[in-house]
């Protein structure tokens, strides 16, 4: 055989053996991807619902039918015209197989903003769309509902309806029945279905029994998109059926076989979580919370509206009034001049204001009170512009007659901080006694002390004692925080007393509430987290630790350099060697 010919067939070989090699490397890849936690984004808030309750149905739910991983967001309040802060980031949606949209923003209306939305969806992200994110967006063409896949202008009264079944051999309605009943319901009126898209269900409209769609797929420019009207009130979300359908949605749209992936509930399940229709929510800080409203029937503020020229994420301007000493108003920078007013409704006589600052002991603030008939004509009927007096219980003695504005203006504080009251109280007669409640010193008064950029929040996500002794950390796009402890501090040589936590925060209320051991080490003193890999820096060795089944821990490690320090690690602990690693754009570790 001539010798061109012999490199020829030996190349045609080689290259049929890489092929094959190629193929059976990406048939392991996939099986492997197949078996991993799905990673799903659930974006919420806004108006008109009951969203504190709802992410924990939706994540617990469907977490007990299907190995899902959530991240959650929470943001923009009740209002419906909030560009929440996460779709400021153009790559928002990185790092996820799936986004569920539960959010209320109809009055959103910048086309450069929703596009920024759309963009990972045309992309290939795949969505779940639920009750009112189907109003959501109204820009002036119809962008936001060719994604939807249909167009939904408003809905009828509320009351229970049924939902019939149109293709009970669709896998995601399988098992969901010939009818369904939504115990509470608040039926979307579909004007327009697109030709994208696939009904699924419908109910009939009570005013004039006009069947309305309300589950349908879609087909986004190749992208899958599962869409549901019902979700209004948390006792239709909690019906398992209700949940057995969101989940195969979730797995239809990822392209996971369902047979194989869901996994029905038990009834105690099931019991676990309906309770959460009406479960108490959990909150950040301690619960100092007085019981009714501050000053009992006498507090002419308690419950009525509050502007204010700025406002910080999660401490809202309604936390004003609302009668607690758990939630607060804060402006969002440290400047001054921050105001926020009270509007009594209607022209009342006041004799009595106390105002509640954030911090309790050891701050003297500085702020003026103003009282206005009709938010134009002012006067200053507090002025502590010059206060020297450490303490934030300030109770004031005032006559102010027919007015119904009531302005506070920060002024300054000690140590930079930011205008930040805990409640604003006001009497026509004299102040009542209240129990000296202490606004918690715990996690949130911790996380106040460290200040932040504008337009950044601070909350303390991990404390003692489930994180201790914590010496570095870095996180995964997946929302994960793993934190390197350390437990023999800076000069200890005791060996087995490192680790490396895993900190999820489930349900998106800005604290981890599920921490466990990854990985153990000695000397944890710098972290890189990619795609299921941790590198540690645990002197004298540079470590990758993997988790290879998604379990959340590490079952594999390598030592892939050992020699990175000095003789100090044996004498005098980590703190005097190596510490911190960062891996560069050209994907070397230094």
């Amino acid at each position: 055989m001539p010798r061109s010919r012999a490199f020829l067939c030996f190349a045609l070989l080689l290259s049929v053996f890489c092929s094959s090699a190629s193929a059976d490397e990406k048939n392991t890849t996939g099986k492997k991807a197949a078996d991993q936690p799905i990673q799903a984004l659930l974006v919420t808030g806004g108006c008109c619902h009951d969203y504190d309750r709802q992410k924990l149905i939706l994540t617990r739910g469907i977490s007990a039918r299907a190995n899902v991983r959530w991240t959650v967001v929470h943001q923009g309040g009740k209002t419906t015209d909030t560009p929440i802060p996460l779709y400021n980031d153009p790559d928002w949606a990185d790092g996820f197989d799936i986004v569920i949209h539960n959010e209320c923003f109809s009055n959103v209306k910048d086309l450069e903003f929703v596009d920024r939305i759309l963009h990972p969806h045309k992309d290939g992200t795949p969505a779940i769309l639920i009750h009112c994110a189907m109003h959501c967006y109204r820009v002036k063409d119809d962008r936001w509902f060719k994604f939807v896949g249909l167009q939904s202008p408003g809905h009828g009264p509320h009351y229970s309806y049924s939902a019939e079944n149109l293709k009970p051999d669709h896998p995601i309605m399988d098992g969901f029945g010939p009818m369904f009943v939504a115990p509470k319901g608040e039926l979307y009126h579909s004007v327009k279905v697109f030709d994208t898209a696939t009904p699924l269900a419908q109910a009939n409209r009570q005013s004039d029994g006009m069947p309305q769609v309300c589950v349908w797929t879609n087909d986004y420019q190749g992208t899958k998109v599962f869409g549901c009207t019902m979700g209004h009130y948390n006792e239709t979300m909690t019906e398992p059926k209700y949940l057995d359908m969101m989940t195969k949605g979730l797995l239809w749209a990822v392209g996971r076989d369902i047979e194989k992936h869901f996994t029905a509930t038990t009834e105690a399940q099931d019991e676990a979580i309906k309770a959460l229709a009406g479960a108490e929510v959990k909150r950040t800080a301690s619960s100092n919370v007085l019981a009714g409203n501050c000053c009992g029937d006498a507090n002419l503020a308690f419950g009525k509206p509050v502007t204010s020229k700025t406002e910080q994420d999660r401490n809202f301007r309604k936390h004003l009034t609302d009668g607690r000493l758990d939630t607060r108003w804060c402006a969002n920078g440290s400047q001054v001049n921050e105001w926020v007013t009270v509007d009594l409704e209607e022209p009342q006589d006041v004799a009595a204001i106390r105002l509640h600052w954030e911090r309790r002991t050891d701050i003297a603030y500085r702020y003026k009170v103003e009282a206005s008939p009709d938010n134009e004509n002012w006067t200053v009927v507090v002025d502590e512009s010059q206060n020297k007096k450490k303490g934030g219980l300030r109770p004031h003695k005032i006559d102010a007659k027919g007015v119904r504005y009531l302005k506070t203006t920060f002024l300054g504080a000690d140590r930079n901080l930011w205008g930040s009251l805990w409640e604003f109280e006001a009497s026509a007669g004299e102040l009542p006694e209240i129990s000296d409640v202490v606004p918690s010193e715990g996690p949130s008064a911790i996380a106040s002390d460290v200040k932040t950029p504008e337009g950044f929040v601070t909350t303390l996500f991990g404390s003692p004692p489930e994180v201790n002794y914590p010496v570095c950390l870095t996180a995964a796009a997946t929302g994960e925080v793993f934190v390197g402890v350390d437990e023999q501090g800076s000069l200890g040589k005791e060996p087995g007393r490192g680790k490396v936590l895993r900190c999820i925060d489930t349900d998106g209320d800005g604290v981890a509430d599920q921490t466990n051991t990854f990985a153990k080490m000695d000397h944890p003193r710098g972290l890189i987290y990619d795609n299921g890999s941790l590198w540690v820096l645990h002197p004298p060795y540079l470590s990758v630790f993997r988790d290879t089944d998604g379990d959340g821990t590490s079952d594999e490690s390598e030592v892939l350099i050992e020699g990175i320090s000095t003789e100090e690690v044996n004498r005098r602990g980590a703190d005097h060697t190596t510490n911190g690693i960062r891996m560069g754009i050209d994907g070397w570790i230094y």
